[in-house]
């Protein structure tokens, strides 16, 4: 799958289940949930990963914890948000303004100038759990 796939993927799931509506909290507290079964291998292949995306609307929570409201989690403050996508007809997305979060030949999300990025289509055939980390810490932010 590439990272447009992986995309698309991605703007489905939630197309799907937007009606039903669930907040942030419950969305990555179910998503902790659905990972940590998956923990005990090396990476997700992606079509788990998606699977996981998509469950994590339906299936049952975290109950809340009264200890998180001491734990302090770092941030990625060089993550400035999602981007570099080409227009495309039936989404009408076009290349943002400015820097975007990109992987880099590491895996590392690192910041980039769209228009001096050479290929934006690679290939995803697993997530590492790092990978999976700095997916949620996206998508918090970008919340």
């Amino acid at each position: 799958m590439t990272n447009r796939e992986l995309y698309q993927e991605i703007e489905d799931i939630v197309q799907r289940h937007t009606p039903a509506g669930r907040t942030l909290e419950k969305y990555s507290s179910t998503l902790l949930i659905l990972a940590r079964q998956q923990s005990n291998l090396d990476s997700v292949p992606v079509a788990d990963f998606v699977r996981l995306l998509s469950d994590a609307f339906t299936a049952e929570p975290l109950s809340f914890d009264e200890g998180w409201r001491t734990q302090l989690l770092p941030l990625a403050p060089d993550v400035l948000g999602f981007g570099g996508w080409e227009q495309d007809k039936s989404t009408g997305q076009a290349p943002v303004q400015g820097q975007v979060a990109v992987l880099d030949a590491g895996d590392r999300i690192v910041s980039s100038n769209p228009e001096e990025i050479d290929d934006l289509v690679v290939e995803i055939p697993e997530v590492s759990w790092e990978l999976f980390r700095q997916f949620v810490e996206c998508g918090q932010q970008y919340e």
